[in-house]
């Protein structure tokens, strides 16, 4: 069997027991939690992602663009090391920066400020050198590492957040605490393992020369404007739960976002499966290449990709009423209507993030301050606008509209001027292939108009061999592809 199926097997198993862990979270904090408590994780999940996206994620998405090259040439345990500093110096600006929010404006929800501090600040250290180590375990093609370490973290972290909920009380606190534990505890093995990398590289390449280095210039001209477009795109993803807040309550913004979540999770899961799996052959295939090469490898990138997601879109957007049945407590089945806008939503997001991969590829990240721009103001307009009418429908309508428009301007504006082509043919035969899947889930749900669990589950499976059967369709043109990722070094 070929390196690529093995490591396909690989990444699918891995990703099918973090899937199993993903339902049982889910599953999990909406039974030990109220709606209140699930609404306040929230809240400070998104006081720590504006960190995260405004100063962590445009230098962590360099680091991961460079990874190949800076192994190749034998500086990637020293960028890292100037990677953890820079992770020190955002942790003492969050650390003032938070200390001024809680003790003037809040952040929606009542905590304590020690609390608050060691959410946000063990996250932006901890979690974030976890992830990174273990990303680079993938992206280098170490995929059994990957597997292992990304499924310690989590079941780590699930199991002592129950143990915290049941000792210390139903609190969001207790709850999130126990998910860093996790992230704690495999952070070390992790990081080892990038330190005993073996220094004779397995894959190798045609050097250019000109790669750049983890330099204060170099990072800046590929952050700067990533800085700006994450902090439109918080405001997109994050900012309407702060504009929600004012005319609902904790609440109903715990009510909104598991219903976005029943659609949303499973597609973020094949998402990340297929991006685990295939972003390194990219990164590889971009390695030491000039900008046509480079749009080459990203054709063949979205020509296996976007057809994927109509299949996985259709399944999951027409099966939200049996997905909630099996996610969420009886609590929650109210609002799985909303689960069909979070995968139209999620859909939007997945093709875009598919064109941001492309101007990373280029280390050139402008064009996308534009288009996120217009999605913060949909975003948050839109919100403002349509959620006095409807909270929960008027705000899905508003993220979807803005994901939509971010999507649009941002595949024009590469468009224009790189030769991308979408891959019309195997678009229209995934179309094909879903409709039979959506009538399919349609005629389940008017059989069984109150599923239970029982036939929630056979419907699921039956609907979800034929998707596995339509998917495996149309990846084995490039899934048994003989073509070579590898590049020769002279």
């Amino acid at each position: 069997m070929k390196k690529r199926q093995i490591d396909l097997i690989l990444i699918f198993v891995g990703r099918v027991v973090i899937a199993v862990q993903s339902l049982v979270a889910v599953r999990l904090s909406t039974a030990m939690l109220e709606p209140n408590e699930i609404g306040r994780v929230n809240l400070v999940l998104s006081v720590t992602s504006w960190f995260v996206l405004l100063l962590i994620s445009p230098v962590n998405n360099y680091v991961f663009r460079q990874t190949v090259e800076w192994y190749a040439e034998k500086k990637l345990n020293e960028v890292l090391q100037r990677f953890g500093l820079f992770l020190a110096g955002v942790a003492v600006l969050a650390t003032a920066i938070l200390a001024l929010v809680h003790f003037t404006i809040g952040i929606g929800t009542p905590i304590h400020m020690g609390w608050l501090l060691w959410l946000v600040i063990a996250s932006l250290l901890f979690n974030t050198l976890n992830v990174t180590f273990i990303t680079i375990l993938n992206t280098l093609g170490y995929r059994s590492l990957y597997v292992i370490f990304m499924n310690l973290s989590l079941w780590l972290g699930l199991g002592a957040a129950l143990g915290l909920i049941v000792w210390g009380g139903k609190q969001a606190e207790y709850w999130m605490t126990g998910l860093l534990l996790g992230q704690i505890a495999v952070m070390i093995p992790s990081g080892l393992a990038i330190l005993k990398l073996p220094k004779q590289q397995s894959v190798q390449f045609i050097k250019s020369g000109n790669t750049a280095g983890f330099d204060v210039r170099s990072v800046f001209v590929f952050s700067w404007p990533l800085i700006i477009t994450t902090g439109f795109y918080w405001m997109q993803t994050n900012g309407y739960r702060f504009v929600l807040v004012g005319f609902t309550d904790a609440a109903t913004i715990g009510l909104f976002t598991i219903g976005l979540t029943i659609g949303v999770a499973p597609m973020k899961m094949f998402e990340t499966v297929f991006t685990e799996y295939y972003q390194p052959i990219f990164y590889r295939d971009i390695a030491f290449t000039d900008t046509h090469q480079k749009a080459q490898a990203w054709n063949r990138y979205i020509s296996a990709y976007f057809p994927s997601i109509i299949l996985m879109g259709s399944f999951i957007g027409f099966g939200g009423p049996f997905l909630a049945r099996l996610l969420v407590s009886e609590s929650f089945h109210q609002v799985s209507w909303l689960s069909l806008w979070g995968v139209l939503t999620q859909l939007a997001l997945m093709v875009y993030a598919a064109y941001v991969s492309f101007s990373f590829a280029l280390l050139d990240t402008r064009r996308l301050m534009i288009s996120n721009f217009f999605g913060a103001l949909v975003a948050i307009g839109g919100t403002l606008l349509l959620a006095p009418w409807q909270p929960l429908l008027g705000t899905a309508i508003a993220l979807f509209l803005a994901m939509f428009v971010t999507m649009l301007i941002t595949a024009f504006n590469l468009g224009i001027d790189f030769p991308l082509r979408l891959p019309w043919r195997r678009l229209g035969k995934a179309g094909a292939l879903a409709l039979p899947l959506m009538l399919m889930m349609e005629l389940l749900s008017r059989i069984f108009l109150d599923p239970t669990v029982l036939q929630s589950f056979m419907s699921l499976t039956i609907t979800g061999i034929y998707m596995l059967f339509a998917q495996f369709i149309l990846a084995r043109e490039w899934i048994f592809s003989k073509s070579s990722i590898v590049k020769t070094q002279n």
